[in-house]
């Protein structure tokens, strides 16, 4: 291991380009036609109570502060995801950082397409769209 690398500035551009990445697909749902096609859609009704959203979002602040307070000293990955289950995520602290971040950004998005009101239909189909954006982020 090259005791000269700069984990720091590592942390600070992977920060970067994981704020970047996510501000571009956040963009990109503001502006998609959810009925394109479909010429007799009608939208989807949905809403989601602001103080539910309020407490996702403030259990993420939370939490982001305290990974970010830590870190490059993130001692342990979480490993319910099979993905980070190998030590070496742990090993590389910019690795267990980018992890920790990503789990904690999953749990983020999924609260928010649970605290989706609407019927159970489009639930559904917002909670897979957002799994499946999850997925192809990691």
């Amino acid at each position: 291991m090259n005791s000269d690398f700069d984990w720091s500035k590592a942390a600070n551009q992977m920060q970067q380009l994981f704020g970047e990445s996510w501000g571009k697909a956040l963009q990109s749902f503001q502006t998609m036609d959810v009925g394109a096609g479909l010429a007799d859609a009608k939208p989807p009704q949905m809403a989601m109570v602001p103080a539910k959203l309020q407490e996702i979002q403030q259990e993420y602040l939370k939490e982001a502060a305290a990974l970010w307070n830590q870190g490059l000293n993130v001692s342990a990955v979480p490993t319910k995801d099979r993905r980070f289950s190998n030590e070496a995520w742990g090993a590389n602290p910019v690795s267990g950082f980018a992890a920790a971040a990503y789990m904690l950004n999953a749990r983020a998005l999924l609260g928010m397409a649970e605290a989706v009101e609407s019927d159970a239909k489009t639930k559904a189909r917002i909670r897979f769209a957002v799994e499946q954006w999850i997925a192809a982020s990691a």
